[in-house]
């Protein structure tokens, strides 16, 4: 009996002229099991054309697009329609391409441009709208709108990255608008460029300090095996802070028994003859200085210095020369508030050619 199932099925997949014959479907006379299921079979089906409807709202109104967008019409004179721009607080200039910048802005965050180095030179470059038109200078781009903090306070160059693409910046508001562009966030840093920036954090579990100066070094594995490189970053309240690992991580040197006072640091800047050495701008205690790449400090406050009114100063602004080979030329402002009682209250500046 299956010799001849077999030569039956033989004969209807092959035919008698060698061509498939299609199966010869058979009803079958058993009832399938009570709780068998059924086979499912999958079936094509062609795709109809079809067209949506389209639906038009009565009585909603229209959206303008109110931003971001170029302040125009402004008070300034300037062509085209008087454009003006918001606070601009830190500027940084790549060291090795100057039309390569950077903006640290108030209340908008980090731009970048590539053609910063355009020049105002008094004459209608392209033939559009006259002498150093708005479309013959820098063009800008935003950077960091995605953060939420675009109050950036400081900026600058990491010096160990001669491609540039490496930038520290500081957060916190120095607006007039109060925080209107953010509360501080910490420490923003960029390794491409401004492509994309992670976030380090001063004091974490506490409430971020307002940045006011931010100082990557050369200070790093050559000066100190332990060392990746320091960035030192000052701060209205919380004083200095210390990063030895490339600005992952930052520890308070300030009121930590490393000879630095609490206060504001308003500013840092290197010791152009030796990068060993910072100094540090004090608010109520003027300058200090470090020999150790930052570690340690000590007042270099000396009798001209000390006649400045120091415990009322509200910033001290500082910037450095090379000098002689040897020593470095130190420049402090003391600025004051004005307290509207008499004459202005005007800056001091004093001048050190000994390195302080």
């Amino acid at each position: 009996m299956l010799t001849a199932m077999l030569s039956n099925l033989f004969a209807q997949m092959s035919g008698r002229n060698g061509k498939a014959n299609p199966p010869v479907r058979r009803r079958k006379k058993t009832r399938a099991p009570r709780h068998s299921k059924p086979a499912s079979r999958m079936y094509f089906e062609g795709l109809e054309a079809r067209v949506l409807l389209s639906v038009d709202v009565v009585g909603v109104v229209d959206w303008i697009e109110q931003g971001a967008q170029p302040i125009t019409q402004a008070s300034s004179v300037a062509a085209p329609l008087n454009p003006a721009s918001g606070a601009v607080e830190d500027l940084a200039i790549d060291p090795n391409d100057p039309s390569h910048m950077f903006a640290a802005t108030v209340n908008g965050g980090i731009w970048r441009t590539h053609d910063g180095d355009r020049p105002f030179n008094g004459l209608d470059d392209n033939g559009v709208l006259g002498v150093d038109d708005a479309f013959e200078q820098p063009s800008w781009t935003p950077l960091t709108d995605q953060f939420s903090s675009l109050a950036i306070n400081g900026i600058a160059f990491d010096p160990l990255d001669p491609t540039g693409n490496t930038v520290f910046a500081g957060t916190g508001s120095a607006s007039s608008l109060s925080n209107a562009g953010g509360l501080p966030i910490g420490i923003m840093k960029t390794t491409d460029d401004g492509a994309t920036w992670s976030v380090s954090l001063l004091n974490p579990g506490g409430s971020e300090p307002q940045v006011r100066a931010i100082l990557p070094t050369t200070y790093d594995v050559n000066d100190n095996p332990a060392v990746t490189q320091v960035v030192l970053v000052g701060t209205v309240g919380n004083g200095l802070y210390r990063s030895t690992d490339a600005g992952e991580t930052y520890t308070q040197i300030s009121s930590s028994g490393a000879g630095l006072p609490g206060g504001s640091v308003t500013d840092i800047v290197v010791d152009p003859n030796n990068d060993d050495v910072y100094y540090a701008g004090v608010v109520g205690n003027g300058v200090y200085r470090s020999a150790d790449g930052g570690a340690t400090w000590s007042s270099v406050n000396n009798a001209a210095l000390s006649t400045a009114s120091l415990g009322a100063s509200t910033a001290v602004m500082l910037t450095a020369h090379e000098g002689d080979t040897v020593n470095a030329q130190v420049y402090a402002m003391i600025s004051y508030d004005d307290d509207g009682a008499g004459a202005a209250e005007v800056p001091q500046v004093f001048t050190s050619t000994d390195g302080g």
